[in-house]
């Protein structure tokens, strides 16, 4: 297509498909970014592809946190299709009282997927918890007035969480039970 890469550029992950493409890539104009966001899509959401798996230590903990009561819910980067077969081909869709997605909230940082969470659950923002494994989920739940958690098996590095607001920056999802449990009990 004749558009190259950035030099340099962090990666992206955590931020709406149309953010990355252009925050990666020289783009020319927004057609280009709606035909790469199409095509994209279109592969991604393909029904032969199955290869969506959670972390090892993912649905122990959401087990944990849900048999505790905590209300679970998920801010993503990904748009409602996405998420939906995610969950589809993660069987999680029992755990998730609410969900926010790219395209129907701005993208992260922004706080409004977790304004639209905590709205749609009754909350205020500073009774949520955001855990996440990007600086960008940490900024969200800041901007939002919430408190954050940095998981650091995802997309950005323990140093890249570290230098986002967080209460704390955990190795991996086994711990949040355990942190939840001296924190919040």
């Amino acid at each position: 297509m004749g558009f190259g890469c950035r030099e340099g550029k962090e990666f992206c992950k955590g931020l709406s498909l149309p953010e990355i493409i252009r925050d990666l890539l020289e783009m020319p104009s927004e057609t280009a970014v709606a035909d790469i966001t199409r095509t994209y899509s279109a592969h991604y959401l393909n029904p032969n592809n199955r290869n969506m798996s959670l972390f090892p230590d993912a649905l122990p903990c959401l087990d944990k946190l849900k048999a505790q009561g905590y209300w679970l819910a998920v801010a993503t980067g990904k748009g409602r299709a996405g998420l939906d077969n995610a969950i589809s081909q993660t069987a999680t869709g029992g755990y998730w009282l609410a969900t926010a997605c790219a395209g129907e909230y701005p993208s992260k940082p922004s706080p409004e997927m977790v304004f639209g969470i905590c709205g749609e659950l009754g909350l205020d923002p500073k009774e949520a918890l955001v855990v996440g494994d990007t600086a960008h989920d940490l900024h969200m739940a800041a901007n939002a007035g919430a408190a954050a958690v940095g998981v650091a098996t995802g997309a950005h590095s323990r140093e890249q969480l570290l230098s986002a607001p967080h209460l704390a920056v955990l190795d991996d999802l086994s711990e949040l039970p355990g942190f939840l449990a001296q924190h919040y009990a």
